[in-house]
């Protein structure tokens, strides 16, 4: 099938921090999920800008989004799409956040086709 989405990494980081892009986090610490891809884009980042990112990992999405919001880290990240739902349904204030990309990159995204689904593979590839 063929992309019908992209999506990219981004950070959400309180808007009060003054930080507008990925340059400014100089020595931020960021809330990721272990294992994740995003935990790999903090390190690359970190590496390629020269920031020091420090990373607080966590087993599982919902507990990184937790400690976000209780402090624990200057930024969370994660798909854009999933930072800007969680900010409207996570936040006291939205508006207290700002979302930008992490770097340059997006992925492209595709529905599955399961092998003989041909009802299914006409109506994602339409």
């Amino acid at each position: 099938t063929y992309p019908n989405y992209y999506e990219y990494d981004a950070f959400m980081v309180r808007k009060d921090l003054g930080i507008t892009q990925t340059k400014d986090m100089n020595g931020a610490t960021i809330c990721v999920q272990t294992g994740s891809t995003n935990e790999v884009t903090v390190a690359d980042l970190s590496r390629k800008f020269k920031l020091g990112l420090k990373t607080v990992l966590f087993d599982n999405v919902a507990a990184s989004r937790q400690a976000f919001f209780s402090g624990r880290c200057d930024g969370l990240i994660t798909d854009a799409s999933a930072l800007a739902a969680v900010r409207a349904t996570q936040a006291q204030n939205p508006d207290d956040y700002v979302i930008f990309p992490a770097s340059g990159h997006s992925e492209a995204l595709t529905p599955s086709v399961r092998h003989g689904d041909d009802r299914w593979f006409d109506i994602v590839k339409w």
